[in-house]
């Protein structure tokens, strides 16, 4: 069961098997103690953050990057599987709470404003793509903003040119 479930589901569905234990047990009057008494699912009971990725197969992105970013981490692809991760560190379950808060260190060094964060980042890009006139599904593509519409579901989306052209414009338009 707890392949096909989560540790929580599982400590849901014990629960209700031993309320109906106790049920029988008191119905009977039997005197036995419930089995699932003290029982303890490994895993359960940690919050939404700790069970769930930051990101869920719906939420996965495309973001083109610049071709100056690229050629900045080729060397840390050199001897490296195609499928590999760039940075070890954070290639591992949750890694990118690692990352997260390696960055935000890095910030507050430099950014002292509690307001300002790493999903400022994302207001600041949106700002950018809008001052640019990019296209209002453009800007959802590239932030990862989901488009509530049925049809939006329809095909693969945006090339990845065509989002790189958008985030260069934007970069070069806002002096980045």
């Amino acid at each position: 069961m707890l392949k096909r479930a989560s540790p929580n589901s599982v400590t849901r569905y014990v629960n209700v098997i031993r309320a109906v234990v106790n049920h029988t047990i008191d119905e009977r009057g039997l005197s036995v103690s419930n089995p699932f008494h003290k029982l303890q699912i490994k895993g359960a009971g940690n919050t939404a953050g700790d069970r769930l990725g930051l990101k869920t197969v719906s939420s996965e992105r495309r973001l083109p990057i610049s071709d100056r970013l690229v050629e900045a981490l080729q060397e840390h692809r050199e001897n490296k599987l195609e499928e590999a991760p760039i940075f070890d560190r954070y290639g591992r379950d949750k890694g990118n709470t690692a990352a997260s808060a390696t960055m935000m260190k890095r910030f507050r060094k430099v950014i002292s404003d509690p307001k300002k964060a790493l999903h400022s980042l994302r207001h600041r890009k949106k700002d950018d793509l809008r001052n640019t006139s990019c296209p209002e599904e453009i800007s959802k593509v590239i932030l990862g903003h989901s488009n509530k519409e049925v049809a939006a579901r329809y095909g693969a989306g945006f090339k990845i040119d065509v989002l790189r052209d958008w985030m260069d414009k934007s970069n070069l338009e806002n002096g980045l």
